[in-house]
């Protein structure tokens, strides 16, 4: 489409690192990003709300989305299927808005597969594995197994850090939101 003026932006890195609370100041401080909202089949949670968290869709409303080729990506998992609008980021990217997408790097290769020159890939670094192995204990969500077994993950994670545009390292959160802020303004304007 020739009309697509904005960015996608994305946000990978391994759990615990902090891209849930950059995303939180970015969207907070910058009108112009928007979080991109995912299509789901599954069932909506008490406390989700419909076109905040997901759009929800029957499985049939979903499969109907895959054969209109409604959708840029889309993944089943834990039998529910998961996936991105076409019509939602293309319309984004109409108004000049920057969106912005906390996935992994099989659903960064996926996107860029469809539009590669509009994606802008950051990948956020813990300041050690130690430390992010801390961060995962401070939080208290998991056990000390499940936490050796994402930091394994984070190391997969990490291995694939050289396929982003940009890494930064999350030493300090401030600074860390400021440095993604500051490379989406130097890249924002570029086609």
């Amino acid at each position: 489409m020739n009309d697509k003026k904005g960015k996608i932006l994305i946000l990978s890195g391994p759990g615990g690192v902090g891209k849930d609370t950059i995303l939180e100041r970015i969207l907070d401080k910058n009108p112009e990003f928007i979080e991109s909202v995912s299509v789901t089949s599954r069932k909506m949670k008490e406390g989700e709300a419909e076109g905040a968290d997901y759009c929800f869709k029957t499985e049939a409303e979903f499969k109907q989305m895959i054969d209109n080729d409604d959708l840029l990506e889309y993944t089943l998992f834990n039998g529910n299927y998961y996936g991105t609008s076409k019509e939602f980021v293309y319309k984004t990217l109409a108004q000049n808005k920057i969106i912005v997408f906390e996935i992994d790097y099989a659903g960064l290769k996926n996107l860029r597969e469809k539009l590669e020159a509009d994606i802008l890939s950051i990948f956020i670094m813990p300041p050690s594995l130690e430390a992010l192995r801390d961060r995962m204990h401070d939080r208290g969500r998991d056990n000390e197994k499940t936490i050796e077994e994402r930091i394994k993950l984070a190391e997969v994670e990490i291995s694939n850090k050289k396929e982003y545009d940009h890494v930064i390292t999350n030493d300090n959160l401030d600074n860390a939101v400021n440095k993604v802020i500051d490379i989406v303004n130097k890249h924002k304007d570029v086609k």
